[in-house]
């Protein structure tokens, strides 16, 4: 068994090969109240490898950041647009609504196959500069600890 830093090591950086460490899968989908196997409609799902990771644990939250390259990587833009088109789903619910949009993001070590993060339903999501001097640009996810799962 990992300890929790050996797992987040695993996860976070960049591979020899120069990608990420880890694999990840943005599931995108609409959710009817009630059973999460028969009531889930997935609406978009997106993986890749390309964005680097970071982690971090703040207080009760979960930071999970996607660090890219620069703004013309397909996989910011395929990502980005997710994320914008489940805020806009969000932010128009209706109270009465029994459908609801959800976003799941799964990040697997490359080097350790069985072995997960899972986190749902960001709280938070602004793309920003990694920092002045680079092009690289992070989309910074916040996520309340108890929606997300290690399984390592």
């Amino acid at each position: 068994m990992m300890e929790p830093k050996e797992f987040l090591n695993a996860c976070c950086g960049i591979a020899a090969d120069g990608n990420s460490k880890s694999i990840i899968n943005i599931r995108y989908a609409e959710m009817t109240h009630g059973n999460i196997k028969k009531d889930l409609r997935l609406l978009k799902e997106y993986t890749t490898y390309l964005p680097l990771i970071d982690i971090k644990f703040i207080n009760d939250f979960v930071y999970i950041d996607l660090i890219f390259k620069n703004k013309y990587e397909r996989d910011l833009q395929e990502i980005w647009n997710i994320l914008q088109d489940f805020k806009r789903r969000t932010e128009s619910l209706e109270e009465e609504s029994n459908k609801f949009p959800i976003v799941m993001v799964t990040i697997e070590p490359r080097n350790e196959q069985g072995k997960y993060i899972m986190a749902s339903m960001p709280i938070q999501f602004p793309l920003c500069m990694a920092d002045l001097s680079s092009n690289q640009l992070v989309i910074s996810m916040l996520f309340q600890e108890r929606d997300v799962v290690f399984e390592y």
